[in-house]
C-alpha cells in the first residue's frame, strides 16, 4: 500500500477552547467542526512549552524542550537535530515547509541572510505579520497588490494596552488591542499561506509527501479582517477568569479583555474558512483519501483569563492545552473525542507510526495511533510535562494529569491546583495541608519527568 501523504497545519497561539466541537458555543468553526467529525479530537493536548519557539522544535522533532536545551524563544534549532521531515525524506517523502516554522529568529532572515532548509525539499516561509520586516509575505502582496506590503503590516495603532503589569515575564507581551487589518482580506497572511499550500497539493507528486503548513494567527496583534470581528459581539462573550489577587491587579476592564477576545475569535474564524478552502482543494485533487490531515497549534493565549494577554509560564491551562485533531477517512476513527492527556511530544512517533517509519532512539513522545484506530483499553499518557525559562534566568517545569497541576520555578515559587474542583486553576492549593499527599506524588512524578526528559545523552559505545 502506498505510504500516505501528511498534511500538517499548525495555528500560533491558538487556545484548546476555540473549536466549537470541543464545546465552545461561542466561537463559529464550521470546517474545523467538520474536520473533527470526520477524525479524532483530542481535548486533552498539552504542548510542552507554552512558547512559539521550543515548542515547535520539541513536536517537529519529537523530544523535549530541555533535551534539546532550547527552552525560550531565541534560541535557534541546530541544523543536525533530526525531525520528523528528515525522518519522512530518508523513505522517500517530498517535504514541504509552507507558512511559518519559526526554528530561527527574525532579524537575520530581515538582513537578507539564508534560512536553512532544516530537511525540506520545499520552503515557502512566511512566518510574521510584523510592521519593518519583510520576507516572501511581502512580495506575494506586492505581486497581487502592487504597493500593499506596507498596508498589509500597517497595524493602524499601536497594537498592545500601555499597561506594565500586563506584560507576561518572559515574553514582554501585552494585552492585544481590538484592531483590523488594513489591507483587503485577500491579502492576509493566513490566505498566502493556504494559497501556497493549495497550489503544492494540487501539483501532483509521483512520491508520498508531507507538508506543514504554518499559520501565524491568532498570533497576536488581534487584526483580523473586518468582515471576522464582526461575527462577534464583544457583550455576548464571556468575562475572563480571575481570582480576587488578579482582579485587584488588573487596570483592563472586562469590556475590554471581551473586545480583544472577540477580534482573536475573528482570526479564528478566518482560520477556519481558510483551512476549509484547503480540504477543499485536498479533495479536489483525489488525493483526501490517501491523506492524514493534523490541525493543533503550538502553545494557547491567556487572553485576559488570570489578569494577562499573551502565553508563558507557569503553565495554566489557557496556555498548555491546544486544539489536537487527526482525520484520515477509513482509517482514524471518526467523530472520537479522546479525553486522554497527551503532548504535542508524541506527534512525531504517531506521524512515523502512521507512516510505517521506524522512530529513531532520539524520540521521545509515544505513538497514539491505537488511540487514534478506536483502541479503548489504551489510557493514553499518566501525565503532561512542560518546561520555559531563560538561559541563567527563571526557570519553570510543571506536570499535569487529569485531577492535578503542579508548577514549580528555581526561584522557590510552587503551584499546585485541584483541576476537578478548580478547572480555571483560581486557587493555589500548594500550602493546604489536606493536600499534602498530592502534592507529594505531584513532586515525585515531576521529578520523574525531568530525569526523563534529561535522559537522551549520546550513548557509550562498545570501547571507549
Amino acid at each position: 500500500m502506498r505510504r500516505p501523504n501528511v498534511l500538517l497545519i499548525t495555528t500560533d497561539q491558538q487556545r484548546f477552547d476555540t473549536i466549537r466541537a470541543a464545546g465552545n458555543e461561542h466561537v463559529h468553526t464550521p470546517n474545523l467542526d467538520a474536520l473533527a467529525a470526520s477524525g479524532t479530537m483530542f481535548t486533552h493536548a498539552c504542548c510542552n512549552s507554552p512558547v512559539c519557539m521550543p515548542s515547535r522544535q520539541s513536536f517537529l522533532s519529537g523530544q523535549q524542550p530541555w533535551a534539546l536545551n532550547r527552552t525560550a524563544n531565541g534560541q535557534e534549532m541546530p541544523a543536525d537535530v533530526p525531525c520528523v521531515q528528515h525522518l519522512l525524506g530518508g523513505i522517500g517523502y517530498h517535504t514541504a515547509q509552507i507558512g511559518k516554522l519559526h526554528f530561527t529568529n527574525i532579524e537575520p532572515r530581515d538582513r537578507g541572510e539564508i534560512h536553512p532548509r532544516y530537511g525540506f525539499d520545499t520552503m515557502i516561509l512566511a512566518e510574521h505579520n510584523t510592521p519593518g520586516f519583510r520576507d516572501q509575505y511581502d512580495l506575494w502582496v506586492d505581486e497581487h497588490e502592487p504597493g500593499a506590503s506596507e498596508k498589509a503590516r500597517d497595524l493602524g495603532a499601536e497594537a498592545y494596552w500601555d499597561a506594565e503589569q500586563f506584560q507576561h515575564p518572559y515574553e514582554q507581551f501585552n494585552g492585544s488591542m481590538p484592531l483590523l487589518f488594513q489591507a483587503d482580506e485577500s491579502l492576509t497572511l493566513t490566505s498566502m499561506v493556504v494559497d501556497e499550500a493549495r497550489d503544492f497539493v494540487a501539483r501532483g507528486h509521483a512520491s508520498p509527501w508531507f507538508a506543514h503548513v504554518g499559520i501565524f494567527a491568532p498570533h497576536n496583534p488581534f487584526n483580523p479582517p473586518r468582515r471576522f470581528a464582526e461575527i462577534y459581539d464583544p457583550d455576548a462573550l464571556p468575562d475572563p477568569v480571575m481570582n480576587e489577587a488578579e482582579r485587584a491587579a488588573t487596570k483592563l476592564t472586562d469590556a475590554d479583555w471581551r473586545a480583544s477576545k472577540a477580534h482573536y475569535y475573528g482570526h479564528v474564524s478566518e482560520i477556519d474558512e481558510q483551512v476549509g478552502r484547503l480540504l477543499r482543494g485536498l479533495e479536489a485533487s483525489g488525493q483526501r483519501d490517501n491523506t492524514v490531515v493534523i490541525f493543533m497549534s503550538d502553545h494557547g493565549d491567556h487572553n485576559g483569563d488570570h489578569g494577562r494577554g499573551g502565553k508563558g509560564a507557569p503553565g495554566w491551562d489557557a496556555c498548555l492545552r491546544v486544539p489536537l485533531i487527526f482525520s484520515w477517512p477509513g482509517r482514524i476513527a471518526a467523530g472520537q473525542r479522546r479525553p486522554e492527556v497527551v503532548e504535542l511530544v508524541d506527534l512525531v512517533p504517531t506521524i512515523l507510526d502512521l507512516c510505517v517509519c521506524q522512530a529513531p532512539p532520539c524520540v521521545q513522545g509515544r505513538s497514539l495511533r491505537a488511540m487514534l484506530e478506536g483502541g479503548a483499553d489504551d489510557r493514553g499518557k499518566d501525565d503532561a510535562f512542560w518546561q520555559i525559562g531563560q538561559p541563567n534566568g527563571a526557570q519553570w517545569f510543571g506536570v499535569r494529569d487529569a485531577a492535578h497541576k503542579l508548577c514549580v520555578n528555581n526561584a522557590g515559587e510552587r503551584l499546585l491546583y485541584d483541576l476537578r474542583a478548580d478547572p480555571h486553576e483560581l486557587n493555589d492549593v500548594s500550602d493546604d495541608p489536606a493536600y499534602a499527599g498530592v502534592r507529594a506524588a505531584m513532586t515525585e512524578r515531576l521529578l520523574q519527568r525531568v530525569f526523563d526528559a534529561r535522559s537522551h545523552v549520546p550513548r557509550f559505545q562498545p570501547y571507549w
